[in-house]
């Protein structure tokens, strides 16, 4: 993630500034009912200001992932069947697993 710090540099002089580079996280997991995975479900994470940051479907084995995602609190949301919302916090430049068993009816 790119990081900006202004730096005052003496008129023929050269300075050195340290900074520090946060890298970027990574969410992901799988939706499933108590017995299968659930393929198509939409997923929706939220920020912490509850605007919509990234929006996407569950594969054939149920798994998502949202990736670069800043470190921070967002609300997970599972729909397609009865939702589930969940809220995490997200570890800078780590990777976050979750996963959601929804409501949905096996029969």
């Amino acid at each position: 993630r790119p990081e900006a710090t202004i730096v005052t540099v003496a008129d023929g002089c050269s300075t050195v500034q340290e900074v520090e580079l946060a890298g970027s996280s990574r969410l992901a997991g799988r939706a499933r009912t108590a017995s299968r995975p659930v393929p198509d479900a939409r997923v929706t994470l939220l920020d912490s200001d509850g605007n919509v940051a990234a929006v996407t479907a569950t594969g054939e084995g149920g798994e998502y992932e949202f990736g670069d995602l800043t470190a921070g609190t967002y609300t997970v949301i599972a729909g397609g069947y009865p939702p589930v919302a969940e809220k995490l916090r997200i570890p800078p430049g780590q990777p976050c697993v979750h996963d959601f068993t929804l409501g949905y009816c096996d029969t």
